[in-house]
C-alpha cells in the first residue's frame, strides 16, 4: 500500500501572500532603480515587503522540512539525509535551470520583457561567465559583478 504524499492545502494562501509580497517589493525596488514613479520612497511598508515575504518563507519551509523529517523518522526509526537533500535538488533545481535558460535564451527577445538600458547585448555581453555563475549556483557573484541581470 502506498501511502499518500503530505499536502497541505491550507498553506497555499500564505505561500501566494508571500510570494506577492516578494514580486511587490522588487517591482516597486526596480521602477525606483530605473527612475519610474512608482510607491517606493512614498509608502514606507512597500520596502518592508521582500523581507517579510522571505521570513514568511523561511518560516513554512522550516515548518514543512520539519514536519516532513519528524514524519520520517516516526515511520522508519531514521532519517535518510542523503534521500532528503535529494528530494530537494530533484524539486528545485529543474525549476531554477528552466528560469535561467528562459532568462538567457527566451525572454531578451520578447518585447514585452524588455527593459530600458538592459537588452540582448547586455544580456549576452560576458554571457559565459553569466552563465557559468548562475549554472554553478552563484547568482549573487554574477549581480555583484555585472549589476542587475533582468530576468
Amino acid at each position: 500500500m502506498t501511502e499518500k504524499p503530505l499536502y497541505f492545502p491550507n498553506l497555499n494562501g500564505l505561500r501566494f501572500i508571500a510570494a506577492l509580497m516578494v514580486i511587490v517589493y522588487h517591482l516597486e525596488r526596480l521602477k525606483a532603480n530605473m527612475g519610474l514613479d512608482g510607491l517606493w520612497g512614498k509608502a514606507a511598508f512597500v520596502s518592508l515587503f521582500g523581507k517579510l515575504g522571505v521570513v514568511l518563507f523561511f518560516v513554512l519551509s522550516g515548518f514543512l522540512i520539519t514536519y516532513l523529517l519528524l514524519a520520517e523518522e516516526k515511520r522508519f526509526a531514521k532519517i535518510d539525509l542523503t534521500s532528503f537533500y535529494l528530494r530537494r535538488v530533484l524539486r528545485i533545481w529543474p525549476l531554477y535551470f528552466f528560469i535561467i535558460f528562459l532568462g538567457f535564451f527566451v525572454l531578451p527577445f520578447l518585447n514585452f520583457f524588455s527593459v530600458p538600458g538592459k537588452g540582448v547585448e547586455f544580456i549576452y555581453s560576458d554571457l559565459a561567465l553569466k552563465l557559468a555563475l548562475f549554472t554553478l549556483v552563484f547568482p549573487n557573484l554574477a549581480l555583484a559583478t555585472f549589476g542587475a541581470i533582468p530576468f
